[in-house]
């Protein structure tokens, strides 16, 4: 592909003399245009995107410098060229605080202009090559923030500032939404049909509205979807089932990718989208899903879950999983299981036998819960290695009425550590909130001047309140880390014992043992 190449003067016979005697074969470049003034020169620009800009300084309307500065937003990487004169120092010296990229001095030879054409090409080249892997650099570091923050991970120090602007959902003002694909034929390479799908689902969104993230993890790829501005949900929900619709489309067409997905509900804040993934994942693992032809994806009417339509038999069960996140919150302890067997009732009447729909709807009971607990207490990560624990047992189970028994018992897990930590005094939420979230490097030093209180005072708080000393509380949050970092196939033992805070493998080996009745690498082959 060649290079593309705008040429732009007042004077028609010097325009004429670029335009038709430089060999721009030679070069590898075009004529994209022309123009005689800045004016219309810069609507030529944005249109045709040029590689370089042949402009001469002084024009009628818009000069050429000023032409220089307005497009550079545009074309960050385009080179302009300046023809000027020998009394135009002054607009020479400006032209050079502006990054123009080389003068030629009137009268123009065609040998000068070759040379300056050729070297600006040699420096595009340069520069598009440092843009690509600089872009290569930033896709991998953001696929490994993305990876670390949806399994609940902090890989090192440098990685907390990216964790805590996404928790406090900083960068998107609007929710999220999350999609899993997974390849149906095994493939030793998923990468580039995966990378074929971000391309599909990227011209299909609203670049103003949405921005796009994606990983792969265990195999599957994982796509978040933000939405840049808070906005009226009842549009994303609408959205969003039209994207269904449209990846759909996509899929089954003569080259089609396939791939099976699943699409997570739409979550109104985007420090929420690694519930978004988990939703996803297990609406992935247990085929909540109707068919078209080979393409799998997530139902409409789960879309629209939340339909205005009250006598709807959707709207009625996820208004009672609605209902039951918000009971959870507030029941005394001994009304949990009430809670859990009325909303088991109306599963099975849902479901109408269909065991897939019920473990899925149990799934979603399993997130509800979840979700209760986070409101309640703050704490995205406590409960984590439980949740995927519950969910393998409830997919797992060839008796439903063991999946029931598998939610009952994390829901009465859920409802004790809501209030296990209702008793904490603020103060002690605040210093367990930090250690869960600053595991790899904090102290108890550094806890004690954080919270301008003394290192003795925060160990007997914390014994007396969570029956647990600092450095039990911090070997917790390390241990649950490692673990989901064992579950993936891209660390050694070693490096995770050293991402987790632990600097001697040995001590790791002990600690992990102690507290999880085996090996690390015994916990990783399982």
């Amino acid at each position: 592909m060649g290079y593309k190449v705008i040429v732009v003067d007042d004077k028609p016979l010097i325009r004429k003399s670029i335009v038709q005697t430089m060999d721009w074969g030679l070069l590898n470049c075009e004529i994209a245009g022309e123009a005689d003034n800045g004016c219309d020169a810069k609507k030529l620009i944005v249109d045709k995107r040029p590689d370089i800009i042949i402009t001469d300084i002084k024009m009628p309307g818009m000069d050429g410098l000023t032409l220089t500065q307005q497009i550079k937003p545009y074309l960050p990487y385009s080179k302009t060229i300046v023809i000027t004169g020998y009394e135009d120092f002054t607009f020479a010296q400006r032209a050079v605080k502006l990054g123009v990229f080389d003068f030629i001095v009137k009268p123009v030879k065609n040998a000068d202009l070759f040379a300056a054409v050729q070297s600006a090409i040699l420096q595009i080249a340069g520069d598009k090559l440092q843009f690509q892997e600089q872009q290569k650099y930033i896709q991998e570091k953001n696929r490994r923030l993305l990876t670390h923050y949806l399994q609940g991970v902090v890989a090192d120090e440098s990685e907390r500032a990216w964790h805590d602007n996404m928790s406090q959902a900083a960068p998107f003002k609007g929710g999220c939404l999350a999609v899993v694909a997974k390849q149906r034929q095994q493939a030793e390479c998923r990468e580039p049909v995966y990378d074929q799908f971000v391309q599909r689902l990227d011209s299909l969104i609203q670049r103003d509205s949405f921005e796009i993230m994606h990983t792969i993890i265990n195999g599957n790829l994982i796509v978040v979807l933000f939405m840049k501005e808070a906005g009226s949900f009842k549009h994303a929900k609408s959205w969003l089932t039209g994207l269904a619709h449209e990846l759909s489309r996509i899929l089954t067409e003569p080259e089609e990718l396939s791939l099976s997905i699943a699409v997570s509900s739409v979550y109104k804040s985007a420090n929420l989208m690694r519930l978004a993934y988990q939703e996803a994942s297990v609406l992935m693992d247990s085929s909540f899903f109707y068919s078209c032809g080979e393409m799998v994806v997530i139902s409409p009417e789960r879309l629209t879950r939340d339909t205005d339509d009250p006598g709807s038999e959707h709207a009625s069960i996820v208004m009672s999983l609605d209902r039951f996140k918000l009971s959870l919150e507030s029941a005394p302890p001994d009304q949990a299981e009430s809670l859990a067997d009325r909303l088991l009732e109306e599963i099975t009447v849902y479901s109408a036998g269909n065991p897939v729909i019920a473990k899925s709807l149990m799934a979603e009971a399993c997130l509800s819960s979840l979700k209760s607990y986070i409101d309640s207490t703050g704490d995205y990560n406590g409960l984590a290695a439980t949740l995927d624990q519950a969910f393998k047992q409830i997919s797992g189970s060839n008796d439903l009425d063991q999946s029931k028994l598998h939610l009952k018992q994390f829901i009465r897990i859920v409802k004790s550590k809501m209030e296990e930590q209702s008793s904490y005094s603020l103060l002690v939420k605040s210093i367990v909130s930090y250690i869960q979230q600053h595991y790899v490097t904090t102290t108890l030093h550094d806890i004690a001047d954080r919270f301008s209180v003394s290192a003795g005072h925060i160990s007997r708080i914390l014994k007396k309140e969570t029956g647990e000393n600092f450095v039990d509380l911090l070997a917790k949050a390390r241990i649950e880390a490692s673990k989901k970092l064992l579950k993936s196939p891209n660390y050694t033992i070693v490096q995770i014992s050293e991402m987790v805070g632990y600097k001697e493998y040995a001590y790791f080996y002990q600690v992990f043992k102690k507290l999880e009745g085996i090996s690390p690498k015994e916990y990783k082959n399982n």
